[in-house]
């Protein structure tokens, strides 16, 4: 009888320790798909991250090109308006030359009020070639202030994309340690 019950404890013996390695086993193996995951979870973050990374530096391409050409049709507006201002002068020139010859060839005795119109004429035209040159010089300025807006926007733009990218590598790390203490 003391034999069977050696046997007896023998076998619960046996039985509790393949018990306790079948639970070793499930835990390692619960514990190795849990560490699966998480890389999983993490090489998802970085390749999100890299490609939020690729496409704010074709987005800042693509603007600086857009920006770019922008600027070259400013310049050429600006261009052909300086050959239309400079055609519209040289018209009024020869408008004015005409006027002048006309008036020269009028008679004597209306000299003195042909020479009074024609001062006020010319008076005029200053007056319209000073306005223009205003008018032009203001529409470069708000052209100017446009494209300062633009590169301040731009740089405002860039500030905030670090501050995101800064904040991102805070929030890596925070989950590297997290993870560092799960491990731990």
């Amino acid at each position: 009888m003391n034999l069977d019950e050696e046997d007896e404890w023998a076998a619960i013996q046996k039985f509790n320790a393949l018990l306790h390695y079948e639970e070793q086993k499930q835990t390692a193996a619960r514990e190795a798909e849990r560490k699966r995951l998480l890389r999983k979870e993490l090489d998802a973050q970085v390749e999100a991250k890299q490609v939020k990374k690729c496409k704010g530096k074709e987005e800042d391409a693509a603007y600086n090109v857009v920006l770019t050409e922008h600027l070259k049709v400013l310049d050429s507006k600006e261009e052909d308006k300086k050959k239309q201002m400079a055609a519209k002068i040289q018209q009024e020139k020869d408008m004015r030359d005409a006027q002048l010859h006309k008036l020269e060839q009028s008679r004597k005795k209306e000299q003195r009020e042909n020479l009074t119109s024609e001062k006020a004429m010319i008076k005029r035209f200053q007056q319209e070639i000073e306005h223009e040159k205003q008018v032009a010089l203001d529409k470069k300025k708000q052209e100017r202030d446009y494209y300062d807006r633009i590169m301040q926007e731009n740089e405002k733009n860039k500030a905030l994309a670090k501050l995101q990218k800064e904040k991102q590598r805070l929030e890596d790390i925070k989950a590297q340690e997290a993870y560092s203490r799960m491990l731990d």
